[in-house]
């Protein structure tokens, strides 16, 4: 991920695995894509509803 610290320099994070996931998520928030849309790439939509139904 590249960005911006509070005084405009350059800051580049590389991520892996669960922190990656969490990281393009909250990217996804800021572009206004819900995890739903995501994950319907993804899954199927029984799978989609078995995932809500367990919590």
């Amino acid at each position: 991920v590249q960005s911006y610290d509070i005084n405009g320099n350059a800051v580049e994070l590389t991520a892996y695995d669960d922190i990656a996931r969490m990281i393009l998520h909250m990217i996804d928030h800021l572009n206004g894509i819900q995890f739903t849309k995501r994950a319907h790439h993804i899954l199927n939509e029984t799978e989609v509803e078995a995932y809500f139904d367990n919590e």
